[in-house]
């Protein structure tokens, strides 16, 4: 992971972790934005990153509720922008929801979510258990049919 700021030249993050799940938190800082990339081990419940923190491979350790804070104590708004690309998006929702519950929502300015998963889960399971909408072409099945296809979930 590599942070870059607003000059344009890139530090290579010390946070290299056993992981590929990442978010990143930023901050405009007067006239420099600052990017903060935040790894973790994606293997691990987000309930537990949120309250152990992250350990990082090389024997480091942080919380990611205190690297928002620093972020934002630096911020010129003190506020940062959570941007977060798949599980990081659900661990950047309870995160958002745990400094809600601590009464420091207003350090987030904006959570914006990349492929991050909504409902997505719920609707891969009624198409493995039921076929539901794989029909090819949709809603005809002539090609695979709505048992074919809960046939090739299963397999």
């Amino acid at each position: 992971m590599v942070a870059r700021n607003a000059t344009g030249t890139s530090n290579a993050s010390e946070a290299t972790s056993t992981s590929s799940g990442n978010a990143a938190l930023s901050g405009t800082n007067f006239n420099q934005l600052t990017w903060q990339p935040v790894p973790y081990d994606w293997r691990m419940g987000i309930t537990d990153i949120l309250e152990r923190g992250v350990e990082l491979e090389h024997g480091g350790h942080y919380s990611i509720v205190e690297r928002l804070e620093e972020l934002a104590a630096t911020s010129r708004t003190g506020k940062v922008t959570i941007i977060a690309h798949s599980n990081g998006g659900l661990l950047a929702k309870a995160l958002v929801d745990a400094l809600r519950a601590e009464g420091k929502e207003q350090l987030v300015d904006k959570l914006i979510l990349v492929a991050s998963p909504q409902l997505g889960t719920p609707k891969a399971v009624l198409s493995l258990l039921h076929g539901d909408d794989q029909e090819i072409p949709k809603k005809m099945g002539f090609i695979v049919s709505r048992t074919e296809a809960r046939e090739l979930g299963e397999n």
